[in-house]
């Protein structure tokens, strides 16, 4: 697989892993933009509040992909359960800076695993990597699942999926 760019992680787990998996010897290569983490950032807004999607509560862990002019936006929210999962959202910026949600997505993309996996009580976005070969995304998250001796343990894992496939 080829992957032509990496997005900023938040946690840099994917930068990582591809630096692993080039000392294995894959044809990976990477970018990042050489200001990530030197520039000063202006706040701009709320994108979005989610709130309003029906079960489920509290916004964390954006992450964006676009495509063909559209802002998906990929974010972890809480059930009642008090299980994460992988929400999203479209939304459009327009000339002044501002942000308006075009439409909802009711349904989880990623939901907890099944019971027994590292990720049976939540999933949280964390990273979209792209081959653009094959236009897959990866989303690298956070699975967490509860201790027996700890509150709970966290750990990475990827999904892949496609824009035009959800």
């Amino acid at each position: 697989m080829l992957i032509d760019q990496l997005v900023f992680c938040a946690n840099w787990a994917g930068l990582k892993y591809v630096r692993k998996q080039r000392e294995k010897g894959a044809n990976y290569h990477f970018k990042i933009h050489p200001l990530l983490g030197t520039t000063m950032w202006q706040r701009l807004g709320r994108v979005y509040e989610g709130l309003s999607i029906p079960g489920f509560t509290r916004t964390q862990c954006p992450v964006v992909v676009k495509e063909h002019g559209q802002n998906r936006l990929l974010f972890t929210s809480r059930s009642s359960s008090n299980a994460s999962h992988v929400l999203s959202c479209d939304f459009h910026i327009n000339e002044r800076g501002g942000f308006s949600v075009s439409e909802e997505h009711l349904a989880p993309v990623l939901a907890p695993g099944s019971l027994g996996t590292f990720d049976e009580d939540g999933a949280m976005a964390s990273c979209i990597v792209r081959d653009d070969q094959s236009g897959i995304l990866y989303l690298y998250y956070t699975g967490w699942n509860k201790g027996v001796h700890v509150p709970f343990k966290n750990l990475i894992g990827v999904a892949k999926s496609s824009l035009e496939t959800g």
